[in-house]
């Protein structure tokens, strides 16, 4: 049974997250009808959940992936395994909880960071210890968009939130380039900003070796290998 506050609210992200059990769900519910601040926290947490995974660029698959799963579909030794379902012991459910804490501080990070998903400030504060923070300024068509770049080393990741983006043609996306210290521009991702003219892109890597991000128009839908304009909306990163 969880009793303390700390840990009722350290819960809460588990909760919203649906990894809880019948009776720790019920506790933490209960607790949600009573103390003054969870319930908000509560509410951020599921906005934020909701809307990070719109921040995310969709991968395709490859083509040969279907082939390999029905293959391995039809292998004799292919069968389902039943494993049956135990009860997490209170000491697995303490080792799973830093985990938890770690990914709700990393949605709440962005949360209140206000990374272009509709929600939380629209200036960012300071950057949290381990998080570095660059702008990106638009000049001539591009003048009045904006980047606020987070880059988040422990974690492997950056967040470029976008905002002030002009419309875009169908045939034409945004494409963000990383440029190196010495070398050529390395494609990072491809675009189109929201009706806002707001688009948050995560890339995968922190930007170790990169001097500075740019920001040109290509052709839809997957971009160029090289840029094919002078960047107008650019920022460096080093």
């Amino acid at each position: 049974m969880i009793t303390d506050h700390d840990e009722l609210e350290a819960s809460v992200a588990a909760y919203v997250l649906g990894a809880l059990d019948d009776d720790e769900g019920q506790e933490v519910r209960m607790h949600l009808q009573t103390c003054p601040t969870c319930p908000a926290l509560a509410q951020d947490l599921r906005r934020a959940i909701g809307v990070l995974p719109l921040g995310v660029e969709p991968i395709t698959p490859p083509a040969a992936l279907r082939g390999r799963i029905l293959a391995a579909a039809g292998a004799p030794d292919a069968s389902p395994k039943i494993i049956p379902a135990r009860r997490i012991t209170p000491r697995e459910r303490m080792q799973w909880r830093p985990a938890a804490a770690a990914a709700a501080a990393l949605i709440a990070f962005a949360l209140g960071a206000g990374l272009g998903l509709g929600i939380g400030r629209t200036t960012a504060p300071a950057p949290a210890a381990g998080v570095a923070q660059f702008a990106m300024t638009g000049t001539g068509d591009m003048a009045g968009a904006h980047g606020s770049v987070f880059e988040l080393k422990a974690e492997d990741l950056t967040f470029v939130q976008f905002s002030g983006l002009p419309q875009i043609a169908p045939d034409r996306v945004y494409e963000l380039w990383l440029i190196p210290a010495a070398g050529q521009p390395v494609p990072g991702a491809v675009f189109a900003p929201d009706l806002r003219g707001a688009k948050v892109v995560v890339l995968g890597h922190d930007l170790a070796g990169y001097k500075a991000l740019a920001v040109t128009e290509e052709a839809a839908p997957n971009g160029v290998r090289a840029p094919t304009q002078a960047p107008q909306l650019t920022g460096a990163v080093a």
